[in-house]
């Protein structure tokens, strides 16, 4: 009893830290291929850098891009695609990926100039398996050594996605949470999983198994629910949330976009916490390619749940819900609030939040020329996208084009809650 209050305490002050700090603790820098956007600004606008030329392979971004930089904003190493490349610009090796999000993590703190990351990603597609890697980038001797963590297999089904992954802060025991998240996309197949795994602070990782859907709580529809490009896991790391990439226009009826289950204190599933919705009146709702979106935002005052929908936009839901007692029951339309100016097809985009306190979602520039990445303030009750200047363009090179021909931006996937500025202090390259 002594140690669960013990442990309730330190994790009620770290969930007060988040509350304060969300913000100011995202990355500063942010590396979208081929530039640097310096995020620690007060504007929406980022100042943007190229980096140094002379890589030996072209950076492209067409599925991930993320990096890491030190206290004085020097590039430390990005990843674009499958490809690394240091602060010189230099190829440094590849990384297993297919999947739309990677997860730079560092050792310990890294404290003692240590400079030794796990870059996490996944592969899959056209297989019966996803598989979550992680890569060892050791900047002391210029290393990447891929190492398979896990896998979830679907028994003879040809057809996966590559898999999503979210990871949470240090927790009070060193450790932190990863969450990997796969599915066939087969409506009628309970084939799908989300698995918990533990990164220690030396940088190894612990297989902890599944945590959805388990034998107390199974999931029939789990390989079309439990399927998703964007896993994110809110700053307290209290609640997982996705949307799911299978057709919702299916013989089994309409099927639900948007999932949220909720977690205890050491990061496992609370039984029963599974919720599934619509936006409803949004038609949105049923597009099946480039739908990913999904990012929290927390203050002092309340965690808001923000989520692309497709044509329709950004909308974002206020948790708990007002009726969230009556499940199945639907959140009522009055309980989501749309981005507004967000339907030039913001809302097929990942959403994240900077450093700056704004959120970014990109667009396909043959929809929306002038903006390929729009800013809006998550704080305000009714979020508005802002327009030219107030958001950026990025066309050098112009962005890749997705399944359906479009065109967007990969964000940086970032470790929501995270102290960056801890990690960048000690993570020097001198």
């Amino acid at each position: 009893m002594k140690k669960h209050i013990i442990h309730s305490i330190v994790f009620l002050l770290l969930v007060a830290y988040n509350l304060h700090a969300q913000t100011s603790t995202q990355m500063r820098n942010w590396y979208i291929s081929p530039r640097k956007m310096d995020m620690s600004l007060s504007t929406p606008i980022p100042s943007t850098i190229t980096p140094v030329s002379g890589s030996s392979v072209a950076p492209t971004a067409a599925s991930v891009a993320n990096g890491m930089y030190d206290d004085n904003n020097n590039l430390l190493f990005y990843v674009s695609d499958n490809n690394v490349f240091d602060y010189n610009n230099t190829f440094m090796g590849s990384i297993p990926s297919g999947g739309a999000e990677i997860t730079i993590v560092p050792f310990g703190n890294n404290s003692d100039c240590q400079r030794k990351f796990n870059v996490f990603s996944t592969t899959g597609g056209f297989s019966s398996t996803s598989t979550l890697w992680r890569s060892v980038v050791d900047m002391n001797i210029f290393s990447i050594t891929p190492i398979l963590v896990d896998t979830i297999s679907y028994q003879g089904l040809t057809s996966t996605e590559y898999g999503a992954i979210a990871v949470g802060q240090l927790t009070a025991s060193n450790t932190r949470y990863l969450y990997f998240l796969a599915g066939p996309g087969t409506i009628n197949s309970p084939e799908a999983a989300i698995k918990k795994i533990t990164i220690h602070i030396d940088g190894s990782t612990t297989k902890n198994g599944r945590i959805y859907p388990t034998q107390s709580n199974p999931n029939s529809n789990a390989g079309g629910e439990v399927f998703a490009q964007e896993l994110d896991l809110s700053p307290d790391g209290r609640w997982l949330a996705w949307a799911s990439f299978a057709s919702v226009n299916d013989p089994l009826g309409t099927q639900y976009r948007y999932h949220l289950l909720e977690l205890d204190l050491d990061g496992d599933y609370i039984n029963n916490s599974y919720k599934r919705f619509n936006i409803p009146i949004i038609t949105g709702n049923n597009y099946v390619a480039d739908f990913r979106g999904v990012e929290f935002y927390q203050s002092a005052n309340s965690l808001k749940l923000f989520m692309g929908a497709g044509s329709d936009g950004i909308h974002y839901v206020i948790l708990p819900w007002s009726n969230w007692a009556n499940y199945p029951t639907p959140p009522p339309p009055t309980d989501f609030i749309q981005v507004v100016n967000s339907n030039q097809g913001y809302g097929f985009s990942q959403i994240e939040l900077s450093h700056n306190g704004f959120m970014y979602s990109s667009s396909d520039p043959a929809i929306n020329m002038i903006q390929n990445v729009g800013a809006f303030n998550p704080s305000l009750i009714i979020p508005l996208i802002l327009r030219w200047p107030q958001s950026f363009t990025l066309s050098n090179p112009n962005p890749p084009k997705t399944t359906e021909g479009t065109g967007f931006y990969t964000l940086p996937d970032q470790i929501d809650g995270q102290d960056y500025s801890a990690i960048e202090k000690q993570a020097s390259k001198e």
